[in-house]
């Protein structure tokens, strides 16, 4: 881990007045990227070809990659979605349910922390990006590309097998679910 103990410390004390549910840094260098995942979004994501924050707008599973580990360093985090329509039935093989924007303001949050411990940043999230309310793509260019994260999944990075190597939770028991970001760090 190249992040100094004190800017740990710092984001560890900020992070106790944000509901996080789990977090945990790790060295992106030991990420395992699957370019099959890409497959996965043409597939099974009903986002595919309708956001800048996913395929194939986003660049290849290579520049992805390289991208991520340009950084130092990364942390991932889960928040509680709590707010679930009851009949989950169906929501398998890219019937994904509406985003909360409760974790994207979570996110936001912790890149302000990221920003005032002096790191540079680059996030991704386990949604689709919803700054608008219709994505311009592929008309024209994004029109937040400063607020836009791209989907995790579509740099070949399985949330998965990300949170069991970093041990935390995946899955919750009951009618709640995680939401998961990244965000890699770096000096600037």
């Amino acid at each position: 881990m190249a992040i100094a103990t004190p800017v740990i410390h710092f984001i560890e004390t900020e992070l106790t007045s944000i509901p996080v549910y789990q977090y945990a840094f790790f060295r992106p260098q030991d990420i395992v990227f699957h370019d099959g995942l890409r497959m996965f979004c043409k597939r099974s994501c009903r986002h595919y070809k309708t956001s800048w924050s996913c395929p194939p707008a986003v660049e290849s599973v290579e520049k992805c990659t390289a991208r991520c580990l340009s950084y130092e360093d990364g942390m991932i985090f889960s928040t509680i979605r709590t707010d679930l329509p009851r009949n989950l039935s169906g929501t398998m093989g890219g019937e994904q349910q509406p985003v909360s924007t409760a974790h994207e303001q979570v996110t936001g949050r912790i890149e302000a922390i990221m920003k005032r411990a002096g790191k540079a940043y680059y996030t991704l999230t386990g949604n689709v990006c919803t700054v608008c309310r219709q994505c311009s793509w592929p008309k024209e260019s994004c029109r937040y590309p400063e607020l836009m994260h791209p989907c995790i999944e579509s740099h070949g990075i399985s949330i998965a097998q990300l949170a069991d190597q970093c041990g935390i939770d995946y899955y919750l028991e009951g009618e709640s679910e995680l939401q998961f970001s990244i965000i890699f760090l770096r000096d600037p």
